[in-house]
């Protein structure tokens, strides 16, 4: 039996289209990471949004002091062009649970999206609200390809152990792509011990609703003189 699904809808920014027309030396950059990779990139190829883009490597975030060094990177290169017009597509816990993303940025003078990681950014910022307690595992097609290299790649008492305190696995659907992976889904369900919830298809909706709002907190001035 297929899992059922339901929507999660979200009403268009209208500062999206502000962005979307503004002029091109206030263009901003994004620094992404790569988890959120093919969602930007519909989105620019569709006209929501008009940005210059960069993204890191989603395996990054095996190891935090490495991701770090590389956001750091980043924005200190594109900040010779862009000036303070960047805006950093992170969580706040990409880094740790102490803050730690939001010190990075803030070092750089930077903006980032208001969201507490990529899936609350895929969710528009509603993961506290649908998972208050932190119990679910959120599985999109970018976080499969993540795990087949990670997370589901140890021997099953481990994978068992590493999501028991978990209560279930809420598969969510930005692309309409998930269909495609649906047996891979029930095996990880199988692996992991967790039943499947039903389906949230977000569209492209959360994702814009974020990075419309970080744009419209980007100071107006381009790059340095």
């Amino acid at each position: 039996m297929r899992y059922a699904r339901t929507q999660a809808h979200h009403h268009r920014a209208d500062r999206g289209m502000e962005a979307a027309t503004m002029p091109a030396e206030q263009t901003p950059m994004l620094i992404a990471c790569g988890i959120l990779r093919d969602e930007i990139l519909a989105l620019l190829a569709q006209g929501r949004i008009r940005a210059a883009t960069h993204f890191l490597s989603s395996r990054l975030h095996r190891d935090p002091r490495q991701l770090g060094k590389a956001l750091a990177a980043a924005m200190k290169f594109f900040s010779r062009k862009f000036g303070r017009r960047i805006v950093v597509v992170y969580g706040d816990a990409c880094l740790g649970f102490d803050g730690e993303m939001g010190r990075l940025v803030e070092n750089y003078g930077l903006t980032k999206i208001k969201a507490v990681n990529c899936i609350d950014c895929l969710l528009g910022g509603r993961l506290l609200e649908i998972d208050p307690d932190h119990r679910y595992f959120f599985l999109n097609r970018a976080f499969l390809q993540f795990g087949r290299n990670s997370l589901f790649n140890n021997d099953p008492a481990t994978i068992r152990e590493q999501f028991r305190m978990l209560a279930a696995i809420v598969p969510i659907d930005s692309m309409g792509a998930l269909d495609a992976h649906w047996d891979e889904i029930q095996r990880i369900s199988e692996m992991t011990g967790l039943p499947l919830r039903e389906l949230i298809e977000v569209g492209l909706e959360g994702v814009e609703k974020m990075l419309a709002e970080a744009i419209t907190r980007l100071p107006t001035s381009g790059p340095p003189s």
